[in-house]
């Protein structure tokens, strides 16, 4: 039998009332409070005693991992626990918020009216758990899986918003070796915008076109992170690996507004090529000036997801 000479052990557990969500290590220390927002959770499941069913007030849920390399889950591992500044909608991988049935991906938080991602078709998106290492780190991630024939399509009250000044961000992991559109503002040839990936990322409106390189392809990103930044004068495209290597490209923009139309995979002509896991999408109200720089928002899903350098 072989002996293991450096052993290490993570476990990471979260527990929680009827009315609230906690988390915390079950490893020695305070307990805190991380997440941005309240979530109501009941019991998917009861207890029996005594040959009754007894739904208990606090439930306790633990994950283990034990490496004989050293690795191990880094305490940040749940996507509420990013800090994020006036956002107005994000939508996180979860599966209380991916409903299958319904075809709704509803948001985490949203100040909108019935804002929701909705999907169609024979192939569908479907929440998948995945883990993926940087460095000695192991990443247990939900994700919502993007694959060849699936897309996501918004319905931002009712498909009646715009907006002049706007952020998106998203983090993920692009599995995609050839070209396939990867995001798309607007569903009107000639006022929207478009992100694609090949062997790099292209972004693209009415008024231009630019490429962001980075030093390895974006399916060996892992994971990535765009933040695009829309105002009246300008379009810019950032994308990393990480908070401390950031490629950025512009291209110039004359529209007043745009339509809040998403297309997550989907082409103007209807293409859906893009193969993807998809952790998170947010939305923020304004561009530059604001509270937060695409390079902060970057830090703060990297915090979660991974810091690559």
């Amino acid at each position: 039998m072989p002996t293991l000479h450096s052993v290490t052990i993570t476990s990471v557990s979260r527990s929680w009332t009827r009315g609230t969500t906690r988390r915390s290590s079950v490893l020695p220390q305070e307990d805190t409070l991380h997440s941005m927002q309240n979530t109501a959770l009941i019991a998917p499941k009861h207890v029996t005693r005594h040959g009754y069913p007894v739904f208990p007030q606090l439930l306790v849920s633990s994950k283990a991992l034990l490496t004989a390399d050293g690795s191990y889950v880094p305490d940040l591992t749940y996507p509420y626990d990013a800090i994020f500044d006036d956002v107005h909608t994000r939508f996180i991988a979860q599966d209380n918020l991916f409903d299958d049935t319904a075809n709704v991906w509803t948001p985490f938080l949203s100040s909108g009216v019935n804002y929701y991602f909705t999907w169609s078709g024979l192939n569908e998106p479907r929440m998948e758990q995945i883990e993926y290492r940087i460095d000695k780190l192991v990443y247990p991630m939900n994700s919502i899986r993007l694959e060849e024939g699936t897309s996501l399509v918004s319905s931002f009250n009712s498909n009646m918003d715009d907006a002049s000044s706007f952020m998106i961000a998203i983090a993920g992991l692009v599995n995609s070796t050839e070209r396939a559109t990867l995001l798309r503002v607007g569903d009107v040839m000639g006022t929207s915008i478009s992100i694609e990936i090949d062997e790099f990322f292209v972004i693209r409106n009415q008024y231009g076109s630019a490429t962001v390189k980075t030093t390895v392809h974006p399916a060996k990103m892992i994971p990535f992170y765009m933040v695009l930044i829309n105002d009246p004068t300008k379009t810019e495209l950032n994308i990393a690996t990480g908070n401390s290597r950031i490629s950025r490209a512009t291209i110039p923009n004359q529209d007043s507004t745009r339509s809040l139309e998403l297309f997550v995979g989907e082409s103007l002509s209807g293409t859906k090529t893009l193969d993807m896991n998809l952790f998170e999408l947010t939305f923020f109200p304004y561009a530059y000036g604001g509270p937060m720089s695409a390079d902060e928002i970057i830090k703060a899903m990297s915090d979660v997801y991974g810091n690559a350098t």
